[in-house]
């Protein structure tokens, strides 16, 4: 995998960072969200975490890139679109235990 990956950025093109965050299951969750849309992209940096006291904060974190840079901007509307639409949930209270949640969960992390 590593081989494939070095070999599609030397080939001459230029990927560009789409997304970067501490949290690894956002990164993913739009890597997925790219992929359905037809976007090639990858993550970098998505096994530093064990080493992350010994580099700057930020270093360590997930990087989301885009293959073909002519579609970071689509991908950026993807990513912002997604967010927004978390957003725009309202908070809600869970039937079984009365737990308050954002709209940006879906389950209720006491009873699930």
């Amino acid at each position: 995998m590593i081989v494939l990956l070095l070999s599609i950025a030397n080939a001459g093109t230029i990927m560009k960072q789409v997304f970067t965050a501490e949290d690894r299951l956002l990164t993913h969750h739009y890597k997925n969200l790219l992929e359905n849309e037809g976007i090639e992209c990858l993550i970098k940096n998505d096994v530093l975490a064990p080493i992350a006291g010994e580099l700057a904060a930020n270093q360590s974190w997930p990087e989301l890139w885009v293959i073909n840079p002519n579609v970071l901007e689509r991908a950026k509307t993807i990513i912002s679109q997604s967010d927004e639409a978390l957003e725009k949930r309202p908070d809600w209270v869970c039937e079984k235990c009365g737990e308050k949640h954002s709209g940006r969960f879906i389950e209720c992390w006491n009873c699930e």
